[in-house]
């Protein structure tokens, strides 16, 4: 039973809010199925290698033995092992880095104030790679499905 004093309709100040709230959340709801797609992309692979990484030859026979961390500890050992981590993440640090200096260096490029036949020729010299993978990929399915191409030869 309603009390005749309650008014039923919510007041102004809170539709006023709910709307705010709802447009704020309105952008990741439309990218909450593509986030959801790829964290399920990305996080099952992982989780995978991780359970099996707690096995004892689980690809290899029919019945592994359990072993828990047993393969870290053994790997943790090996004297190979601290050498390759180092050459690994020396690598890494060294090519992220070089990469963020060589595309930041780009990026300023592209939005430098200088001349304009300078900045469209830099311009067009940045997008010739992404134009010549298309071409090389639409060359290589020509001569793929070339009715004397490497596919029919194969299938001969």
């Amino acid at each position: 039973m309603v009390d005749a004093g309650v008014s039923m309709v919510a007041p102004p100040a809170y539709r006023a809010r709910l709307h705010r709230a709802a447009a704020r959340a309105l952008p990741y709801l439309f990218i909450a199925p593509t986030v959801a797609t790829l964290g399920l992309l990305v996080l099952y692979p992982i989780l995978q290698v991780i359970y099996i990484s707690l096995w004892n030859n689980y690809l290899m026979t029919k019945s592994p033995a359990f072993v828990g961390l047993g393969n870290y500890l053994w790997l943790l050992q090996q004297d190979i092992f601290r050498l390759i981590f180092s050459n690994t993440t020396i690598f890494t640090v060294a090519s992220v880095g070089l990469h963020l200096l060589v595309g930041l260096g780009l990026a300023m490029l592209l939005s430098a104030k200088i001349h304009r036949l300078p900045r469209a020729l830099f311009r067009g010299a940045l997008i010739l790679p992404w134009m010549f993978t298309a071409a090389v990929v639409a060359v290589n399915w020509r001569l793929i499905l070339n009715p004397f191409g490497i596919f029919n030869a194969l299938l001969a």
